[in-house]
C-alpha cells in the first residue's frame, strides 16, 4: 500500500494505491492520526487505486471519520469500486459519509 496527500483550500486529499492489508493498518492509522494536525475542513479519500481493503483498514477509516466529526470536519470517499461500495453499503457506512463511485 502507498498513499500520498495534498492540502489545498481547506481540503485534504488522500490518495491510496494498492492493497490495504492487515499489516498496513497500524501505519495507516498513524498516517491518518498525523493528518488530524493539518488545517482543513474536509477530507477526501481517493480509493480509485485501491485493489483491496481489509476490515481492520476500514476500522482505521471509521476512526478517522469519528475524530473528524468530533471536530466539525467532514469526510467523503471517492473512486470506490462497485465491490467495495457494496461492502460499505452492507454495513451502512454510506449513511455515515458520502461515497462517490
Amino acid at each position: 500500500m502507498r498513499y500520498n496527500h495534498t492540502l489545498q483550500d481547506g481540503v485534504l486529499k488522500i490518495s491510496f494505491h494498492g492493497n490495504i492489508i492487515f499489516e498496513d493498518t497500524t501505519n495507516l492509522a498513524n498516517f491518518l492520526e498525523e493528518r488530524l494536525e493539518d488545517d482543513f475542513t474536509e477530507a477526501v479519500l481517493d480509493f480509485s487505486e485501491i485493489t483491496g481493503i481489509t476490515s481492520s483498514a476500514i476500522g482505521a477509516v471509521l476512526d478517522f471519520h469519528q475524530k473528524l466529526s468530533n471536530n466539525d470536519r467532514s469526510m467523503r470517499i471517492k473512486g470506490m469500486s462497485e465491490k467495495a461500495y457494496k461492502v460499505f453499503q452492507y454495513f451502512k457506512l454510506d449513511q455515515l459519509f458520502p461515497i462517490e463511485r
